[in-house]
């Protein structure tokens, strides 16, 4: 589903939503349908997203992501506080665990890996960094779920159309509650059959920062550790990183 703009900007912007996996290249005309825009409007967006690099035109009249996106990411990774101070301490955790340690978090409806560091076995997961996640699954996604106030919990639970209908309101709040009380999620098969995730919610208020950090192995794997020791590690890297951040916010 388009996510609903108001603003002439905003409209514009939110054309590129539509442009992921399956259906990376998109005509005008495909684009106004979907967005209920006029065809001028498109044209009129699509213009001015080409000349700022956002869109490149390819074959066929179809439009595709352009190389400023590329760009963008790559400042990301290389300027982002939160990415730049959770590298070290995640990968620290990813040699000490043998496992994959994962960094998610939440930008208005969007739930996803920011940073991904590969254990000795790395996790074959399909929800790596940059993927939108499901709402409803998986123990990254719960951790966050729990760290929200309630009335932004409710209004995520409302626009997940998708998802919404899986799981009642009051069956998530008190998921959520068991998870606020025991401090941490662990899911298996949640995303991809025979991996496991377990998870613990990392917060910097002042950051505006609501986020994940978690493990993710087979399940075989990491049901057959002992959990209160895997728990005290991603402690260990969550304290980490609160203090690289602390770091470079003194520095700044």
């Amino acid at each position: 589903m388009p996510i609903m703009a108001e603003t002439s900007l905003a409209r514009m912007i939110a054309i590129l939503d539509l442009f992921k996996s399956p259906r990376a290249a998109w005509t005008a005309e495909a684009l106004a349908q979907a967005m209920d825009y006029t065809v001028p409007t498109v044209y009129r967006y699509v213009r001015e997203l080409v000349a700022c690099g956002l869109l490149r035109r390819d074959v066929g009249g179809t439009f595709v992501l352009g190389p400023a996106v590329t760009e963008l990411d790559y400042h990301i990774r290389t300027g982002d506080p939160l990415i730049l101070s959770a590298a070290r301490p995640m990968a620290a955790l990813a040699q000490a665990s043998g496992m994959d340690a994962v960094l998610v978090t939440i930008c208005g409806a969007r739930i996803l890996t920011v940073h991904h560091e590969l254990g000795a076995e790395p996790a074959r997961m399909s929800f790596g960094r940059g993927r939108r996640m499901p709402l409803l699954r998986g123990a990254m996604s719960w951790c966050i779920l729990a760290a929200l106030p309630r009335a932004q919990l409710r209004k995520l639970y409302d626009g997940a159309d998708d998802e919404a209908g899986q799981m009642a309101w009051e069956d998530v709040l008190a998921q959520v509650k068991l998870l606020r009380r025991q401090g941490y999620a662990y899911t298996e098969g949640a995303l991809d059959a025979g991996l496991a995730g377990l998870a613990i919610p990392f917060t910097e208020p002042q950051r505006h920062i609501v986020a994940s950090l978690g493990l993710v192995a087979t399940r075989a794997r990491l049901s057959a550790r002992p959990r209160e020791a895997l728990l005290a590690q991603l402690q260990g890297c969550a304290q980490a990183i609160h203090e690289a951040l602390a770091r470079t916010a003194s520095a700044a």
